[in-house]
């Protein structure tokens, strides 16, 4: 059996491949399975069907590329990271308890 949470997952990735191009590259396939795999799927949402705005979906998998090169561990470190900033920042976590504000003499 399978959890409603696993059905929609199933259900957003095959209506989100029909969103992208034709001969989208292996790449750009590895990008855009990694942004599902990261639930970033939403991002897709309102991307016409198939080749059109191709320059446009180009672009974007070339902003996701630099992002995943230029952040250390990559875009699921960051969007681990930002899951765990969160969750401290509802939880009320001070990341500077304890320090001390002065001023340096000089």
């Amino acid at each position: 059996f399978f959890s409603v949470a696993c059905l929609d997952s199933v259900l957003e990735a095959c209506c989100v491949m029909d969103k992208l191009p034709s001969d989208i590259s292996e790449a750009n396939q590895s990008l855009h399975q990694l942004l599902l795999d990261i639930d970033q799927g939403h991002l897709f949402a309102d991307w016409p069907a198939g080749d059109a705005k191709r320059e446009a979906k180009e672009q974007f998998f070339e902003q996701i590329a630099v992002l995943e090169k230029v952040y250390p561990g990559g875009l699921r470190a960051y969007h681990r990271n930002a899951k765990q900033l969160l969750a401290e920042s509802r939880d009320g976590v001070n990341p500077f308890e304890g320090y001390v504000p002065s001023v340096p003499d000089g």
